[in-house]
C-alpha cells in the first residue's frame, strides 16, 4: 500500500502524534508520500524515517516551490527518499493523492471550505475515490470513503 499524508503547518497534538506513529507501525506502507512542510509533515517524516527498518520501503517527498514553509533537513533526512519536482501547493497536494492508495490527515481543526490545504487535499482525495483517515486534534478518528 502507498500511503499519502497531509497535515497542518502547525505541530500535531500529542494525541495526533501517538496515533500517527502507531498507525504507520501497524500498517507498514510500501511508500509514504508527504509535502515537506514544517509542522505535521516534518513530524510525519520522522515517523516514516523510523519505520524504514519495519517494512516501509521508500519515502517520497513532494516539495513546494515556496521554500519559506519547508521543513529543515539533516543528512539523516535524505537517505531513502525520492524527491519529486517542486510545484505550487495545490498541484503538489494533488500529486500526493494521485500517487497513493490511501490518505491520512492531521488537520489542526474542524473542516474548512477555504484556506486550508489539508482540507483541500482531503476533499480532492475523496473526489479521486481514495479513502481518507482523519485524526483530529483530540485524537478522534474519522474514516471517509468515496
Amino acid at each position: 500500500m502507498n500511503l499519502g499524508f497531509t497535515g497542518s503547518r502547525h505541530e500535531p497534538t500529542s494525541e495526533q502524534k501517538r496515533w500517527l506513529l502507531q498507525y504507520v507501525l501497524d500498517n507498514s506502507p510500501a511508500e509514504f508520500h508527504h509535502g515537506c512542510c514544517v509542522g505535521s509533515d516534518a513530524f510525519a517524516h520522522k515517523v516514516a524515517k523510523n519505520s524504514l527498518d519495519l517494512g516501509l520501503e521508500q519515502i517520497i517527498l513532494h516539495p513546494s516551490i515556496d521554500t519559506s514553509r519547508e521543513m529543515k533537513y539533516t543528512d539523516w533526512d535524505y537517505a531513502n527518499c525520492i524527491w519529486y519536482p517542486r510545484k505550487e501547493f495545490l498541484p503538489r497536494n494533488r500529486d500526493i493523492v494521485n500517487a497513493v492508495d490511501k490518505l491520512i490527515a492531521l488537520p489542526d481543526g474542524p473542516e474548512k471550505m477555504r484556506g486550508s490545504g489539508t482540507w483541500y487535499t482531503i476533499h480532492y482525495a475523496l473526489k479521486q475515490r481514495k479513502p481518507v483517515l482523519i485524526c483530529n486534534p483530540l485524537g478522534e478518528l474519522q474514516e471517509r470513503n468515496p
